[in-house]
């Protein structure tokens, strides 16, 4: 089974990815959870935190966006293919769920100002 992986992002472009948390298929309102996500570069070490917002769990259960907690959101130092992966933890009973890791790849711009 192969990593699911991202289109690239260019360093110094805005990042914003939309995701849906889903149990057995089915979106699964994420009101109850508190949600968490990293980027990691291929040494481990911690690159980005992303910032969890949940869409209108009541129209679109499951819907949420990530966006890096810091902007410029990619130094140029870190063209590399980063590991990402968004942790669910159950408030009420403290139990976690971890979605796939997936691959970010970060890319040269060409063009810069």
């Amino acid at each position: 089974m192969s990593t699911p992986t991202v289109k690239p992002i260019k360093v110094g472009d805005s990042i914003i990815l939309v995701g849906t948390y889903r149990q057995n298929g089915v979106p699964t309102n994420i009101t109850p959870y508190t949600v968490t996500s990293q980027v990691r570069n291929s040494s481990g070490v911690l690159v980005m935190t992303f910032v969890v917002t949940p869409a209108n769990q009541a129209v679109s259960p499951g819907v949420f966006s990530l966006a890096p907690a810091v902007n410029p959101p990619v130094p140029a130092m870190l063209v590399d293919v980063m590991s990402c992966d968004i942790q669910f933890v159950t408030t009420a009973t403290g139990i976690v769920r971890s979605s796939q890791t997936f691959l970010i790849p970060f890319v040269s711009e060409i063009t810069v100002p």
